[in-house]
């Protein structure tokens, strides 16, 4: 059977450097050290036996001004893609210049330029393409926000050849405490934009959701569903109500009714559902939890003949330091429970996932599909390598998947950008 795999090999290399902490607080702060490892080359290996590796430049603050990619072609390295990037003073990456490997040359591919706000949200990000020796547009990202930083619109324009081919818009509103009050969403059709859905939130006075309506349409939004939320003295949630919008009336279909702990968490969850004029009871979650919160277990039963039947149970396990480390789930099928799936999960000394092992069994069979992702990682705990495998044939083999390689100075290895 043919191999198929993609293994990332990561090569580090230990520059003195500062990483700056971003002020803005919409985005995650970056670590503040003395000195990092920085990437000095990722390899891919896919499943078409064509590798590629990833190699880049960084400027003073940590963040690549280069990223240089070579293709594997019959065992040599060949040159494919060279982007150049620019920044701000604040680190926010202000464009990217990407050039293809084409007839022995470096020529034009794509580019994208971004602007900012003085918070450092970002107001455009335009990508262009190199098209029959001009720049034409590709994609064109516009935000505009509140005071506060708060997104109060995204608009999307998607162009082919040049010329604007599709377009989406996101508009939010917000109450005084900048919680979410409405998000629409329209899109082009002939010309026009038209409103596609709508949801409106209202809050208590502790700020929780009391109510979710959903609106849709084909440019006249209609009620859809409403969702009504109670909670106790603590916040706690106690019920969930919903309700689907008929003959210009709110109708009953189904509810939750949660009971809670002295920590909040959900230790018994009844599912109702309306039925001819009265509530009918339809399925219970039990769940227990150890005293850092973590879930221990989930029975799941369902109401059938007036008793509570058992389906299921889900069992986890975790270390001393919290990390999850096994979960099962059991069917209970004639009067014994049978292994249905699990998942298990190994860490070294420095708590980095080395292995994630999701199994799959059907009659007592490991089933295809089933996947196996092994990590290791240098002395300073730093990805050297991950690789993922599926089951075939009732047997391991190698397989492709997407990985985000993103450092902790926020440069993105994955090569999405740069197309």
């Amino acid at each position: 059977m043919k191999s198929c795999f993609l293994l990332l090999l990561v090569i580090l290399i230990c520059l003195p450097t500062v990483i700056f902490s971003n002020d803005n607080p919409n985005v995650n702060e970056s670590l503040k050290v003395n000195s990092v490892d920085f990437i000095a080359n990722v390899k891919y290996h896919s499943t078409t036996g064509i590798s590629y590796r990833l190699t880049p430049t960084y400027n003073s603050d940590g963040k690549y001004i280069t990223l240089f990619r070579e293709d594997s072609t019959n065992g040599q390295w060949t040159n494919a893609r060279m982007v150049y990037y620019t920044y701000d003073a604040n680190g926010n990456m202000l464009s990217y210049d990407s050039k293809q490997w084409l007839n022995g040359q470096w020529e034009d591919n794509y580019r994208g330029k971004y602007t900012y706000d003085a918070s450092n949200n970002q107001l455009k990000s335009l990508v262009e393409q190199w098209q029959d020796s001009e720049w034409v547009y590709y994609t064109n990202y516009i935000f505009t926000y509140n005071g506060n930083g708060k997104n109060l619109t995204s608009l999307y324009e998607a162009y082919n050849k040049g010329q604007l081919s599709g377009t989406e818009k996101y508009t939010y509103t917000y109450d005084s405490k900048d919680s979410l009050l409405t998000k629409l969403y329209e899109k082009c059709q002939g010309g026009v934009m038209v409103s596609c859905y709508k949801y409106i939130y209202s809050y208590n006075s502790n700020g929780n959701v009391t109510s979710e309506i959903q609106q849709m349409g084909d440019s006249v939004l209609l009620n859809y569903q409403r969702i009504s939320d109670v909670y106790d003295a603590n916040g706690f949630k106690i019920s969930e109500l919903y309700e689907i919008w008929q003959d210009d009336n709110w109708l009953q279909t189904y509810r939750y009714s949660y009971t809670n702990d002295e920590k909040g968490n959900d230790t018994i969850t009844v599912m109702e559902k309306y039925d001819n004029g009265q509530w009918v009871l339809y399925r219970r979650l039990t769940s227990t939890y150890d005293s850092s919160g973590h879930t221990l277990s989930r029975l799941r039963e369902n109401w059938q003949d007036s008793v509570w039947v058992i389906l299921w149970i889900e069992t986890s396990t975790y270390n001393a330091e919290g990390k999850n480390l096994t979960i099962k789930h059991e069917d209970w099928q004639n009067g014994e429970w049978v292994l249905i799936y699990q998942t298990t999960n190994i860490y070294d000394a420095n708590g980095n996932r080395t292995l994630n092992l999701n199994e799959v069994w059907e009659n007592g069979i490991l089933v295809d599909g089933c996947t196996r992702t092994t990590c290791t990682f240098n002395t300073k705990g730093n990805l050297s390598s991950h690789l993922t495998e599926i089951v075939s044939g009732g047997g391991w083999i190698n397989c492709n998947s997407w990985y985000a390689l993103i450092d902790s100075n926020k440069n993105d290895f994955s090569f999405q950008e740069v197309y």
